[in-house]
């Protein structure tokens, strides 16, 4: 595997007699851009943490992001404090693409965060 990015995913759901079972996708990405980042990161709750910045990107970069708390959610978005549209609970994580920078916010104290940046 040379200049190659691999995802897998799957999601299953059960309730009330209705079930989704949404079985591994799988992503093969051509990797042009050469940075990997992989760390963590303490995210308070008066904001402004930055996970990602811009120029780590390239033109879309992978995010993958783990909220490392056993209490307190965290929201990311492309602004300091607000306009925060990914929302981790506590041991939650999420992978997507980005094209700006990306901050955090911890709910009530603050949290250790595991991001890993790939520019693709």
């Amino acid at each position: 595997m040379a200049n190659e990015i691999k995802t897998d995913i799957r999601l299953i759901a059960s309730k009330g007699g209705m079930e989704v079972d949404r079985r591994e996708q799988k992503s093969d990405i051509t990797m042009t851009g050469d940075s990997m980042t992989h760390a963590v990161i303490e995210v308070t709750n008066s904001g402004g943490e930055v996970l990602v910045e811009a120029n780590e990107l390239g033109s879309a970069g992978l995010v993958f992001l783990k909220n490392l708390d056993s209490t307190n959610y965290v929201t990311f978005g492309t602004h300091a404090t607000d306009n925060h549209t990914v929302k981790l609970l506590a041991g939650e994580s999420c992978l997507f693409r980005a094209a700006n920078a990306v901050y955090g916010l911890a709910n009530t104290a603050a949290c250790n965060v595991e991001y890993i940046i790939i520019e693709v």
